[in-house]
């Protein structure tokens, strides 16, 4: 679902004035998708809870921030 709702998200930002993009990527092996905000340089992972962090700890529901480095 996370292209999905990377998709819709960012229709609605682009429509409210907010300047982010899809992009296309892995997290520990899987393909995935997040909005990346250039304004800020940040991400916006609307979907961040299917994954855990590399030391096994939950991602929150929504994550935004600085990409992690697991982010590829």
């Amino acid at each position: 679902m996370c292209f999905a709702v990377s998709t819709a998200l960012e229709g609605y930002l682009s429509m409210e004035g907010i300047k982010c993009r899809l992009q296309k990527g892995k997290i520990l092996g899987f393909e995935h998708y997040w909005l990346i905000l250039p304004d800020t340089g940040d991400i916006l992972d609307a979907t961040a809870d299917q994954f855990q962090k590399p030391d096994g700890t939950a991602m929150p529901p929504v994550y935004v921030g600085p990409k992690p480095d697991w982010y590829k």
